[in-house]
């Protein structure tokens, strides 16, 4: 998914598809992660939607909280390869 844009509305769709059934509410940062260690949404989408993408009405509190473990694991991983290029 090359669009920059239709990765963030990607993750729109996953995050009310998690809304709408709570069964899945718990699983955002899986789905998340998934798509994100297949290459499907890059991590300029995922700290976009992270900053500004998310849906408003369908439970953003809930999934930013979620995401706050998946954006520490990003900067994390940024630090430890900025150390190794050094």
């Amino acid at each position: 998914m090359n669009s920059p844009k239709a990765q963030v509305a990607l993750m729109n769709h996953v995050q009310g598809f998690c809304y709408d059934d709570p069964r899945f509410t718990k699983s955002f940062t899986k789905f998340v992660t998934l798509l994100y260690k297949v290459d499907v949404v890059t991590e300029n989408a995922v700290r976009f939607w992270v900053e500004r993408g998310a849906v408003a009405s369908k439970g953003k509190g809930i999934f930013m909280k979620q995401m706050e473990g998946v954006v520490r694991w990003m900067n994390e991983a940024e630090e430890e390869t900025e150390e190794e290029a050094k």
